[in-house]
């Protein structure tokens, strides 16, 4: 019950008992009013809440930092009454929420709202009618959220018994973490020894086609080489040799201790501050946060390697041990940005231990990227254990002094290369662009 209905109540209330006390007419007619009053409004607020649905749609289950992601609500009204406003509010706690709601082709009302729920209220929603409208979302921060609740609020015109309908959150909307460009004279060559294709046949479809042999059952229709079968007269299939090109690992340090997140840096459902990124500068107004700069350096790195067709695995021990054999394709790289869009600095191992648990499975000739804000000079250990057993590592260290941490590892990047180790220090608010580029 609202404060104007205990209002209303309570004179009401007053104006039986004046009636009653003293007789007169004036009290009874008031207390007919009220009475009248609060019934009207009952059973507006009754007819006014019957018969409304509301879908929402989004157009992708996956967005992005420093993109825009879209959704479309449509709002019905099943009854036989005119509803004279609604209000649908979503409660979806998406950071960097930016709403624009559009009817049709037309702009109809424009809510910019900055970590806020967005509203949209229709007004004079007659029998059989609907709304529907746009809501663009600007994702500045990679994770996992719900879509929802959302409520729809109507009631009659005098507010004394408003209707709220809340419909849970169904849906998630999974934002992965910003992607920065690479040169691509950044790209290690990482070719096996001689620069020849590995003369072993494989039934994964590679670059490298051997031989041709009879098709067999089960073969798939991209495995037919089709000018020896016209030739033929009979169906013909492609043998497939393995890439001669060395696989690439990110190897990324997701330690607890190793992490630090500073005064800037906002929570999953807090309100965000901006600046707010865009395509072109998408890690613009990054958290100061060591564990979302590793994972954008960590995607930026798995997508130029895909997309320069090469062979991608990732590792990294949090609360479980997460290790993708390397593929390439884009289905290797959705995995990979959707377990960084994730992931958290929950793990219980430092880098360097994951990397002696690994090493056995990394073959040589492989790049590997260790991705770390650790200031512990085992993890130069680690990457010269590496080199020395004929792998090629890549040191990314992100400074945590810069992110608000008492110690940063500057020196220990100034020692690795020395060693003759390829390193990249990055500092908060440095662009990742630049600062990879130099590897």
């Amino acid at each position: 019950m609202v404060p104007r209905t205990r209002v209303v109540l309570g004179l009401t209330l007053f104006s039986l008992a004046a009636a009653v006390i003293s007789g007169r007419q004036l009290f009874f007619n008031l207390t007919y009013a009220w009475v009248a009053l609060l019934t009207v409004a009952f059973f507006w607020s009754r007819m006014a809440g019957s018969g409304m649905s509301l879908r929402r749609e989004p157009l992708s289950t996956r967005g992005q930092v420093g993109h825009i992601f879209r959704e479309r609500f449509f709002l019905h009204n099943g009854s036989r009454w005119t509803k004279l406003w609604v209000e649908v509010s979503d409660q979806s706690r998406i950071p960097g929420y930016r709403a624009t709601a559009l009817t049709g082709l037309g702009l109809v009302g424009p809510s910019d709202l900055i970590g806020h729920q967005g509203s949209y209220v229709a007004d004079n929603l007659g029998r059989g009618q609907s709304e529907n409208w746009d809501v663009r979302t600007v994702c500045t921060r990679r994770g996992r959220y719900l879509l929802g609740p959302t409520e729809i609020r109507t009631s009659d015109p005098f507010g004394l018994f408003p209707l709220t309908q809340r419909l849970s959150a169904r849906q998630n909307v999974v934002v992965l973490p910003p992607i920065v460009s690479l040169r691509a004279r950044g790209v290690p060559s990482g070719r096996l020894t001689g620069g020849e294709a590995i003369r072993q046949q494989t039934h994964q479809l590679t670059p490298n086609a051997a031989t041709i042999r009879e098709y067999a059952p089960g073969d798939s229709l991209n495995r037919i080489h089709w000018k020896s079968t016209a030739r033929m007269q009979r169906l013909i299939a492609k043998e497939f040799e393995l890439d001669p090109l060395a696989d690439v690992w990110v190897l990324l340090d997701v330690w607890h201790r190793a992490h630090h997140e500073g005064s800037r840096h906002a929570g999953r459902g807090e309100a965000y501050a901006g600046p707010f990124p865009s395509p072109d500068d998408p890690t613009a107004g990054l958290p100061q946060s060591t564990m979302d700069y590793a994972a954008s350096i960590a995607a930026s790195l798995a997508f130029h390697f895909i997309r320069n067709d090469r062979n991608v695995g990732f590792i990294a021990y949090g609360r479980a041990r997460l290790v993708m054999q390397p593929s390439k394709g884009q289905s290797q790289l959705q995995k990979i940005l959707e377990s960084l869009a994730v992931i958290e600095a929950d793990g219980s191992y430092p880098i360097d231990e994951v990397a002696k648990i690994e090493m056995p499975r990394i073959p040589r000739s492989t790049t590997v990227f260790l991705v770390s804000p650790s200031a512990d000079p085992e993890v130069v250990e680690a990457a010269q254990a590496l080199r020395a057993l004929h792998r090629n590592p890549h040191l990314i260290l992100i400074d945590p002094r810069s992110f608000g941490a008492r110690d940063g590892n500057a020196p220990l990047a100034e020692d690795a290369a020395r060693r003759g180790l390829t390193t990249t220090l990055v500092e908060y608010g440095e662009s990742l662009s630049a600062a990879l580029n130099s590897v």
